[in-house]
């Protein structure tokens, strides 16, 4: 339980400084949160940087799949897709993370981001 909450802390830790530097769009006329997610997508692809994975709230992911179905959108509707534990759009995977600000989203491009552990915690 110890490494699980050091991890949570440095995800939460690493998600605060991340997010804290990003330069993208902080707000949008659209409502629905999938709609924004594609907005979002489509602004780092017209940014040209890739949109590896997109990190939200558990709570978020919830919202988001609730929306695809009560929306009525089926498989591939708006390049959505649901799969198994996750959601896919527009080929970006949306990961959800409990240490992620709710109503959050934080879009990755793993070609300029990683997060590098150069020595493992190591607990006596």
């Amino acid at each position: 339980m110890l490494l699980r909450d050091f991890y949570k802390v440095e995800n939460a830790t690493f998600f605060a400084a991340i997010s804290g530097a990003a330069t993208g769009v902080t707000t949008h006329a659209l409502t629905e949160d999938i709609e924004e997610l594609i907005e979002l997508i489509a602004n780092q692809k017209e940014a040209n940087f890739t949109a590896s994975f997109a990190l939200v709230s558990n709570a978020q992911m919830a919202r988001l799949i609730i929306r695809t179905y009560n929306k009525g959108y089926y498989a591939g509707a708006g390049a959505v897709q649901i799969v198994g534990q996750g959601l896919t759009i527009w080929g970006v995977p949306v990961i959800a993370a409990s240490w992620v600000t709710d109503d959050k989203v934080l879009i990755i491009d793993s070609g300029y981001i990683e997060r590098v552990e150069v020595e493992g915690l190591n607990v006596q």
